[in-house]
């Protein structure tokens, strides 16, 4: 929840600080207003499924009925991201706008790729999580604390580099939707 809210706050500090004509958000593309939807509804059922608790205790395939929430919204959420992506690619086309081509990638190489990072994240995941508890207890803060501003700011700051990247090269639809197009609750 807390690197949701840090994202969400980069956004804003790349808005504000991004000196042109208008702000930066609103030369954004409007097909960024499906995934924050979808980014706001899963935000959303999270926060009732913690504050609801051990009230809704049920449990089907060891799942609890806010997980299966946030896996269901989440699967339509980017089925209809996907079609609201095709239905804007084919009024692209007709309307005969130059689009330039994406740079291929082998899909064997961007595999590899892929289950590095996932390798290095794992790795990782368990020294972070006791550094933070070690911090926690060492400077009084306490775990909630430390979880929802140090960890958090610690895992939000790789959007950060990517949307300032994107905003010097003027890509104002990548740094949008590099931050609100990533839900982390699954």
């Amino acid at each position: 929840m807390g690197s949701s809210l840090f994202n969400l706050l980069i956004l804003g500090i790349l808005d504000l600080s991004h000196h042109s004509r208008g702000r930066m958000l609103s030369r954004a593309s409007a097909a960024h207003a499906l995934s924050a939807t979808l980014n706001i509804a899963l935000t959303a059922i999270a926060a009732m499924s913690i504050l609801i608790g051990t009230r809704a205790a049920q449990t089907f395939v060891g799942l609890g009925m806010g997980s299966w929430a946030l896996l269901i919204t989440y699967v339509l959420g980017v089925r209809m991201v996907y079609y609201d992506h095709r239905l804007s690619a084919k009024v692209a086309e007709t309307s005969q706008e130059v689009l330039i081509p994406a740079g291929r990638i082998r899909l064997i190489r961007a595999g590899m790729g892929f289950a590095l990072a996932a390798l290095v994240i794992v790795v990782a995941s368990p020294h972070l999580a006791r550094s933070a508890a070690k911090i926690a207890d060492e400077t009084g803060l306490g775990g909630a604390f430390v979880g929802t501003t140090l960890v958090a700011l610690c895992t939000s700051l790789p959007e950060l580099v990517v949307s300032l990247t994107a905003l010097r090269l003027g890509a104002f639809d990548m740094a949008v939707g590099n931050v609100c197009s990533r839900p982390r609750f699954l």
